[in-house]
């Protein structure tokens, strides 16, 4: 099932498909848009093989098995990229006397 967009028609107030509305005003683009987009296709979870009908039932789904989306984490592996990259190029908050130490440190108490 495609993703269909729509939007009002100013004489009627009634929502109809964008290609209609195209063809009998114009494209016209706005600064202020706002699209309605129909919910997401059902499709079989891949976890349990139950019907999953839209939005609502994936956030249910995703609650019921404590799943979540990847997107979810988009920022976290932003920050987390970042730090990497401060690790790599000596920029991050410990210096490298303060991890040598804390090596030894552990080294001394594993070997007791």
């Amino acid at each position: 099932m495609a993703i269909r967009h729509w939007k009002q028609d100013p004489e009627t107030g009634e929502m109809i498909p964008a290609e209609e509305h195209h063809a009998k005003y114009g494209h016209r683009r706005t600064l202020a848009r706002s699209r309605i987009i129909g919910d997401m296709p059902d499709f079989v979870s891949p976890i349990d093989g139950t019907i999953v009908n839209g939005r609502k039932g994936w956030r249910e789904m995703c609650r019921r098995h404590d799943v979540t989306h990847y997107s979810d984490f988009t920022q976290e592996w932003k920050q987390k990229a970042q730090q990497r990259e401060a690790v790599a190029e000596g920029r991050c908050a410990k210096t490298r006397e303060e991890r040598k130490r804390d090596i030894a440190k552990a080294m001394e108490i594993c070997n007791g």
